[in-house]
């Protein structure tokens, strides 16, 4: 059939050497080794990034901190608060 493609269409000259043409160059392409040094360079940014998301991780804890000690605050303040003056009647002797 495919054969019969390339008798009625005279471009299928063309055609075939352009498909060989394109193969070549997809089989050269994929047979490209990456540069000297890109795992090193990959490896190191990955390390870099690490060190710099654990220096400023300490403030989220103390903001943490601070927030649940103004929670705790507001909510002792409140109870105290809401809670009414005890009256004590003592009886008299």
């Amino acid at each position: 059939m495919a054969g019969r493609d390339n008798e009625q269409n005279p471009t299928g000259h063309f055609e075939h050497r352009l498909d060989s043409e394109l193969d070549a160059a997809l089989a050269k392409y994929s047979a490209v080794e990456p540069r000297a040094g890109l795992e090193e360079r990959v490896l190191a940014n990955l390390r870099a990034e690490r060190a710099r998301v654990t220096n400023y991780s300490w403030w989220r804890w103390s903001v943490a901190g601070a927030l649940t000690a103004v929670v705790l605050a507001a909510l002792v303040v409140g109870w105290r608060l809401g809670k009414s003056p005890v009256m004590v009647n003592h009886p008299s002797t």
